[in-house]
């Protein structure tokens, strides 16, 4: 590395450094300061007071959020089901299209085995052959 490389890596991590540690000193004086206004009984009850009808808010929001996401989890949950039943499978076929999805990952990878690819492209040729091509097959 030339010297001018060397100096700028320097810098960077002297200003990486010193930057971590004013935000870090911050932090601290910022509860030293709020832990200070309690034990003197500074306003600090009356900020509460302001932000809790903002945090009754959030909180009603959240639960709404967290409602609506099981909800979709639901969903999700039963949209093989439907597009199997949709492509005219009956429900016991769910364990057929699984083993049926195995063998062609078994295939597919295989396959892209003896061609000779990377251990990488093998990985991930086997989850799309498993996940992949029988999702897209029932679309």
């Amino acid at each position: 590395m030339t010297p001018i490389q060397i100096t700028l890596t320097v810098i960077v991590v002297l200003l990486v450094v010193v930057l971590t540690t004013y935000f870090v000193k911050s932090e601290s004086q910022k509860k030293r300061q709020r832990r200070l206004s309690v034990i003197a009984g500074r306003e600090v009850f009356s900020k509460k007071q302001k932000t809790d009808t903002k945090n009754k808010r959030r909180s009603d929001l959240a639960k709404k959020l967290k409602g609506s996401e099981q909800a979709e989890k639901k969903r999700k949950k039963n949209i093989i089901v439907q597009r199997l039943q949709h492509a005219g499978f009956s429900q016991q076929d769910v364990s057929k299209f699984w083993m049926l999805s195995l063998i062609s990952c078994a295939i597919g990878t295989t396959a892209f085995y003896f061609m000779g690819v990377s251990k990488l492209v093998l990985i991930l040729m086997a989850i799309t052959f498993f996940l992949g091509v029988p999702r897209f097959v029932l679309k």
